[in-house]
């Protein structure tokens, strides 16, 4: 069984439209096997830029918002 958990809201810095974040972690849970989708199922990956933010496929990037 997998889990997910709230990462917190994020706001995209070329929209500035707000999302939720969210961790999902497959039933084996090795490290490395988590995977992050918005709320409204937009794939991420961390951002190699900086580890706070994400970057969706598009190439927008996501920032907490705090």
């Amino acid at each position: 069984m997998s889990s997910t958990s709230v990462i917190g809201q994020f706001k995209n810095q070329t929209t500035g439209e707000t999302c939720t974040v969210i961790k999902l972690m497959p039933s084996n849970a090795l490290p490395g096997n988590e995977c992050y989708v918005t709320d409204e199922a937009d794939y991420l990956e961390p951002d190699p830029g900086d580890p706070n933010n994400f970057k969706m496929a598009s190439g927008d990037v996501l920032i907490p918002v705090y």
